[in-house]
């Protein structure tokens, strides 16, 4: 799951570490004042990215194509694709976590992926306390699916139509990193915008 992270981190830094080089100068001479404030600003940043990282109605994907190979990764707040977050206590709790369990398991229709495109799913994982045999009792929970496919016909990969908002009636907004051969590109997607474009 990190190797599709890191692929995509390295994209997004690669255009800085030019702008780094052009101003290394200016930072040396005013080290001491940089500092502070970077200081400053990675406690922000930190700050911010949890508020982030946890959002009801909002989620996450982290799409990579290379060749042959597609990688697809949500990272998502339970409530989102489940409805609450805690351990479940009642038989309908269990059921809804069940259900998430198994949408989620159908990768290919859930991402609306082109049956053109003749990809196979190679190799999944779900990971969660709401699907560990011992659940935790914390006030919030992630879900993080990560899906890897070798496709015949990477071609026919020009969209996807995301079935995650009907499937899934909480999630309100989906913040989506694409790197292809095409390029890198964001995009955020919601039920009445549900198509990623990768051409």
């Amino acid at each position: 799951m990190r190797h599709l992270k890191t692929t995509l981190l390295a994209a997004c830094l690669l255009p800085l570490s030019a702008l780094a080089g052009d101003h290394a100068h200016d930072e040396h001479k005013h080290e001491h004042k940089q500092e502070t404030k970077h200081e400053q600003h990675e406690h922000d940043s930190h700050d911010h990215s949890s508020l982030d990282a946890h959002e009801h109605g909002h989620a996450r994907l982290n799409l990579a194509l290379e060749g042959q190979t597609l990688e697809l990764e949500l990272e998502s707040p339970a409530f989102n694709l489940i409805g609450f977050e805690h351990a479940p206590s009642t038989d309908a709790q269990k059921a809804s976590v069940e259900k998430a369990r198994q949408a989620l398991s159908a990768p290919a229709s859930l991402f609306g992926i082109p049956e053109a495109a003749q990809c196979t799913l190679d190799k999944q994982e779900l990971e969660s306390p709401l699907f560990a045999a011992e659940q935790h009792q914390g006030e919030h929970s992630e879900i993080h699916a990560h899906y890897h496919f070798t496709c015949a016909n990477p071609k026919a990969l020009d969209e996807l139509e995301l079935n995650l908002f009907s499937q899934f009636p909480q999630l309100e907004k989906l913040d989506v990193q694409a790197i292809s051969e095409h390029g890198q590109h964001g995009a955020t997607l919601s039920a009445k915008k549900p198509h990623l474009h990768l051409h």
